[in-house]
């Protein structure tokens, strides 16, 4: 199996007995033997560098990965303003591949498909598929919102307007055209 080796950050204990820990990646790992299991398990590791070598096509599936990535940004609200910042560049695009994938909002399974991933071209792959499918929701979810918000600032305007209209009537003593048609439909029926 592969894993990712990590260093803890910060650790913060809550009131209510619970832990956030903030763990960084430092690397891809091959998990080997077991070699502890109490207080707390440990295992053997290997290192599992990827190489790469930066081919046209591996270059321009780094070059597509970081754009999908920053429409992403662009299109996400709250997003933190440093994320963008820290993008590696296309030269580098294992690390472009692992920041892109480290900051989408993966299942335990994904990461894990993810990182059993040996080959720069499939990560690339994966990460582009990745950045590309949440742009594509959270631009559906703008386009959504702004539906709905158009739609309920044309209704309230359409209310406003004949609220107005039905002030300024009253005040000028006019009768509007519904009411005087039932006014008439009553005298007619008082008659018959």
């Amino acid at each position: 199996d592969v894993a990712c080796l990590g260093r803890v950050i910060k650790s913060l204990r809550f009131p209510d007995d619970s832990y956030r820990v903030l763990v960084e990646g430092i690397e891809r790992v091959r998990l080997g033997k077991i070699t502890r299991r109490s207080p707390s398990m440990w295992v053997a590791v290997q290192g599992h560098d990827i190489d790469v070598e930066l081919d046209p096509h591996t270059a321009a599936l780094a070059a597509a990965t970081r754009e999908a990535f920053q429409s992403l940004f662009a299109a996400l609200p709250g997003v933190p303003p440093d994320l963008d910042a820290f993008l590696p560049s296309p030269d580098r695009p294992v690390r472009l591949a692992d920041y892109v994938m480290g900051n989408l909002d993966l299942s335990w399974d994904e990461s894990r498909e993810y990182l059993a991933l040996s080959d720069p071209a499939q990560r690339l792959r994966a990460a582009l598929q990745g950045a590309t499918q949440r742009r594509e929701i959270a631009q559906l979810q703008a386009d959504i919102q702004t539906k709905v918000q158009l739609a309920m600032d044309r209704s309230q305007r359409e209310y406003y307007l004949k609220e107005q209209l039905r002030v300024i009537r009253s005040e000028l003593g006019e009768v509007s055209a519904l009411e005087g048609e039932t006014d008439l439909f009553r005298s007619r029926i008082a008659k018959a």
